[in-house]
């Protein structure tokens, strides 16, 4: 974010979560600023991620996913951006256009990253392996390369990579996210078998035809419900942060899901787990358990391998 921006003193309420503090009068002159100023500058990311949010308070969804989706197809991966429009698909129930926002944008950040941290450009002519030197080819690869490669092979027919699929999706070594977006490319080929996973020290059998995909699973869809309903109206902002974290989490576990499919009880660890990170208040829906304590514990193990994964 462009963090040097100086705001008058009303905007920098609005931003530090103190709308409650501002007259009708002052929340009007709030929008008025961030629209004229995002018309001059619509590539700020501070503009931008507060004017979504003034549109998201306005209940102006169509505005806000209209002006986030220009910024991140302009500007590429923004975590503000992407976490503000977290509120707006969570209110018009479009959360599968959402994780598909972020998975496209952070597999981007991820081959930018990748590619800024070496001085070794792109093995192009490596990125079109052929089905026999895939698999060892695709060890060798960073993982921006790896990703590269599977946004290659999205467009082609994949019959002859399904067996080295079928080996890195069991190959631990790799990243979990990656092994996700393999998951993906094979249930969009409608690859009908039995297939076994082996990440983040599980290992279980999915037939990716079979297998729901994280937006139409019910157990996640009345997860997101009930984050909604507790945090929408009280604390959006917290809403926000645990959303943008949760969907990080899930599609880097996926398709592995969070067990027990208990809604109420992860959506009580993560309020605990992210009032923790934050110093807030948590929200009590449920008594303390020593189940509700393994699943925090396990929050951390999953925020420890995104970091790893994602950084």
């Amino acid at each position: 974010m462009d963090e040097n921006r100086r705001f008058p003193t009303i905007v920098m309420k609005f931003a530090d979560g103190h709308s409650d503090t501002l007259s009708e009068a002052e929340y009007d002159k709030v929008g008025i600023y961030l629209e004229d100023n995002y018309y001059h500058d619509p590539s700020s990311e501070a503009l931008t991620h507060l004017l979504i949010r003034y549109y998201n308070e306005r209940k102006h969804y169509l505005d806000a996913k209209e002006i986030g989706q220009a910024f991140l197809t302009d500007n590429g991966y923004s975590k503000a951006v992407l976490g503000e429009l977290s509120t707006t698909y969570l209110a018009t129930d479009e959360m599968d256009t959402y994780f598909t926002l972020v998975r496209k944008y952070v597999a981007e950040e991820k081959i930018v990253q990748a590619e800024q941290a070496t001085v070794i450009p792109f093995p192009r002519k490596r990125l079109t392996a052929s089905s026999e030197e895939m698999y060892s080819s695709f060890l060798d690869w960073n993982i921006a390369e790896q990703l590269q490669f599977l946004q290659n092979v999205r467009f082609e027919k994949i019959d002859s990579y399904i067996a080295d699929f079928r080996l890195l999706l069991k190959t631990e070594t790799i990243s979990p996210f990656v092994q996700s977006i393999i998951f993906e490319i094979l249930q969009e080929n409608h690859i009908d078998e039995n297939i076994t996973v082996q990440k983040l020290g599980r290992q279980a059998v999915f037939n990716p035809v079979k297998t729901p995909i994280m937006e139409e699973n019910p157990f996640i869809q009345t997860f997101f419900s009930i984050l909604k309903e507790s945090l929408e109206n009280d604390n959006p902002s917290l809403l926000m942060q645990v959303t943008d974290i949760v969907q990080q989490h899930l599609f880097l576990l996926y398709p592995f899901s969070l067990e027990p499919e208990e809604p109420t009880l992860w959506a009580q660890a993560y309020y605990n787990w992210i009032s923790t990170m934050y110093h807030t208040q948590p929200i009590k829906r449920i008594a303390e358990t020593e189940e509700l304590e393994r699943a925090q514990q396990f929050i951390e193990q999953l925020e420890e391998a995104q970091q790893k994964n994602l950084s």
